[in-house]
């Protein structure tokens, strides 16, 4: 009989039997076309009780940058830019699934193919895998080692971003308006929420650009409230309180109907969050991100 047992980069383990004496055996059907790589050890036990054990090694390419901007698609105009400011850049390209380079500094560069990191899954320092380094939950092999996977996955999660961005800033504007009683809500006219322009990109309260797409990309990083720990900066509003969407609404200190329009609540940014121990901007790095057009 001939088994085999398959230890991956990314949590696949198998040990099955695959092959009856010279019955060919296939690799992909045994773990049922999932597209995988890593370490792969296989073992193979005669009759005769005598073991050989193979170790061998999958790994992958990158897609061209074009194959990747056209999978990816130019529009809404953050898909792409949010590819390229999580996946990073190595030897002069970005859209990077997988790492181009043999090793991080200060690890054994190779030519060891345990400790090669070419053509490996490019990982982040928080566990964040692919393209789109997707973190929590952590994605599936298929997820990983297919970059194409990587992209499905990492669109659904920033677009469910997006939309939890929209349902926030309607429901701020809605506490902003019922606060403000009897006066007229600060969100009313426009110009109370202030425009902001990042490298071209205009976040306006209304509009396909309102500022739900800015609350969206801060989500997809992780809406923290960087005030504290990131040297009381970034943020108008300090850490008590501090809801850490990018866009918040800071109540009144009298309780609503009001006295004056000057007693009514105020719009705050937290525009810096808090990522394992990096303090980042994150809507400002992805609008600094060229255009991928």
């Amino acid at each position: 009989k001939t088994y085999i047992r398959c230890l991956s980069l990314v949590t696949f383990d198998a040990n099955l039997t695959v092959a009856e004496d010279d019955e060919p055996w296939s690799l992909n059907a045994m773990i049922n076309n999932v597209t995988v790589g890593g370490t792969f050890r296989v073992l193979c036990i005669t009759d005769s009780h005598r073991t050989f054990v193979r170790t061998f090694y999958v790994r992958a390419q990158n897609p061209t940058v074009e194959q990747a901007k056209n999978y990816i698609g130019s529009s809404p105009w953050y898909r792409r830019r949010v590819a390229v400011k999580e996946s990073g850049t190595q030897n002069y390209r970005s859209y990077l699934n997988f790492n181009e380079i043999h090793a991080w500094a200060g690890d054994d560069p190779g030519p060891n193919h345990a400790t090669d990191k070419r053509y490996t899954v490019n990982e982040s320092f928080d566990g964040g895998m692919g393209m789109y380094q997707l973190t929590n939950e952590r994605p599936t092999a298929e997820q990983s080692w297919n970059w194409m996977s990587n992209c499905d996955e990492g669109v659904r999660r920033l677009e469910e971003c997006m939309q939890g961005g929209e349902d926030e800033l309607a429901r701020i504007r809605q506490v902003a308006a019922i606060e403000s009683m009897p006066f007229p809500a600060p969100p009313i006219p426009e110009e109370t929420i202030p425009e902001e322009t990042i490298n071209g990109i205009t976040f306006t309260e209304t509009g396909a650009n309102s500022y739900a797409v800015a609350i969206g990309l801060k989500r997809f990083n992780g809406a923290s409230c960087g005030y504290t720990v990131c040297n009381n900066s970034g943020c108008d509003k300090n850490g008590v309180g501090c809801t850490g969407q990018y866009l918040q609404w800071v109540s009144p200190e009298k309780t609503p109907p009001l006295d004056s329009p000057e007693e009514r609540g105020h719009w705050a940014f937290c525009r810096v969050g808090k990522a394992g121990p990096y303090c980042n901007r994150y809507v400002r790095d992805v609008c600094n991100v060229a255009s991928q057009d």
